[in-house]
């Protein structure tokens, strides 16, 4: 594979129209494994709240599937929302990180003596989650939501 030159596409011209309006996998549950984690952060009222995101790699897509989606590979992402304490750490106790809890006990990390890190999510599967659609904030924007994920 040749090396990709960022300087040279970025010069590129363009001819015609980007889409504006994706696609979402159907809804209904799948196989998958966890292709990746990352914390990102975002701003609610003020206030910096971490958000463990979740890329899930769904294993089963069919030719057609994969067709109607003009992909390779179909990739979904799972936005769990973390709660933390004044000093910053993982806030842990009732109604506390439930997301975390349930993600953690479907990979079977969620033992109270196993120590654990978010990398260690990376590559776990096969799981079972189930995909559902949200509207998104314009006219028509639909959008995936992992609605539940439990073990194989």
């Amino acid at each position: 594979m040749s090396t990709f030159d960022a300087a040279a596409f970025e010069n590129t011209v363009i001819e015609g129209a980007n889409e504006t309006k994706s696609t979402p996998v159907p809804e209904g549950t799948y196989h998958a494994l966890i292709e990746g984690v990352k914390i990102v952060v975002r701003a609610v009222n003020g206030e910096q709240r971490p958000i463990l995101s979740v890329t899930f790699k769904i294993l089963e897509a069919s030719p057609e599937l994969l067709a109607q989606m003009n992909r390779e590979e179909l990739f979904v992402t799972h936005d769990i929302w973390l709660d933390v304490t004044a000093n910053g750490s993982l806030a842990r106790g009732p109604n506390q990180n439930l997301g975390l809890g349930k993600l953690r006990e479907a990979c079977k990390m969620n033992n109270p003596s196993q120590q654990f890190a978010f990398k260690m999510l990376e590559g776990y599967g096969p799981l079972v989650i189930e995909v559902g659609t949200r509207p998104g904030k314009e006219e028509g924007d639909i959008f995936n939501k992992v609605k539940a994920v439990k073990a194989a």
